[in-house]
């Protein structure tokens, strides 16, 4: 069938000769673009940062948003209920986030593995994960006690210290 031109589906043949299947408008669903920030004293400027990014990258490729969701929570300490409705919707075919710590640290991965089978997705625009300040902070910190202290950094990691740490 495919040889003559003649599929069971609609689609369209590129220059390339790669064939596309056309979905019909009323089952390709919703795009929703989704942003959270931690609570503080700037969680709207974030999620407002994140809305702008997410939506020019969705119209420079033609995705049409349907809505957008912006939550202020911490994936580690409470629920993230908007995030909930949104998963549990099947109206939403397409989850559009900034960041993949969005949906907190190493849950992007289980989450889109759960909507795959539906033929849903969570589509992460910018890949590389944000800086992290509060880590940086930190180090600078410990780097500064530890000159106070005197403790100079080990060059090479000694395997026998834990065992003369233990006893």
């Amino acid at each position: 069938m495919l040889r003559k031109g003649i599929l069971p589906v609609p689609a369209e043949q590129s220059p390339t000769g790669r064939w596309y299947v056309l979905l019909p408008p009323d089952r390709l669903g919703k795009t929703v673009v989704y942003a959270r920030a931690t609570p503080g004293r700037a969680a709207m400027d974030v999620t407002n940062r994140q809305v702008q990014a997410v939506t020019e990258w969705a119209t420079l490729r033609g995705r049409p948003i349907f809505a957008v969701v912006t939550e202020v929570a911490d994936p580690l300490v409470g629920p993230m209920p908007k995030l909930l409705r949104l998963l549990a919707s099947a109206e939403n075919t397409e989850i559009l986030i900034h960041n993949p710590d969005v949906m907190g640290i190493g849950r992007l991965e289980l989450i889109v593995a759960a909507l795959a089978p539906q033929g849903r997705t969570i589509t992460a625009v910018n890949k590389r994960p944000p800086r992290n300040d509060r880590r940086d902070e930190l180090y600078a910190t410990f780097a500064s006690l530890s000159g106070m202290l005197g403790v100079r950094p080990r060059r090479s990691a000694d395997p026998t210290l834990a065992t003369r740490l233990a006893r």
